[in-house]
């Protein structure tokens, strides 16, 4: 992992080489004060995807650089992204990854899944 060198990103990562070796961090433990916090994904949103760089997300190719989220749960992930989307300036365009089944090359019973099933998977 890179981190851009200051004295809250040192702290952040000795905090996290520590968590595997501290018996206390086994389990449920506090964080630290000096890592942000939020209990709205409206909020984390902004914070980590302020509305000022949004606006400029569809004219600038490396908007998103240099930023990352490291954990989300699964059943958030989707929200997040809905969430980030709509906020997100223009049109909206979907395309569906997967919408079929190569016969020739899967296991049998394959051609008997629905391309609604193979949509749905995130």
């Amino acid at each position: 992992m890179r981190v851009v060198p200051n004295i809250g990103n040192e702290k952040f990562v000795q905090f996290l080489a520590r968590i595997s070796y501290d018996p206390i961090k086994h389990g449920i433990f506090p964080i630290p004060p000096y890592m942000r916090r939020t209990h709205s994904l409206e909020n984390f949103c902004d914070q980590v995807f302020p509305p000022a760089l949004l606006n400029t997300g569809h004219t600038l190719f490396n908007t998103f650089d240099n930023r990352a989220i490291l954990s989300f749960q699964n059943d958030t992930v989707t929200e997040f992204n809905n969430l980030l989307i709509q906020k997100l300036q223009g049109n909206i365009h979907i395309y569906d990854a997967m919408n079929s089944v190569d016969k020739e090359n899967s296991f049998p019973g394959a051609e008997h899944i629905p391309a609604e099933f193979l949509q749905s998977l995130d």
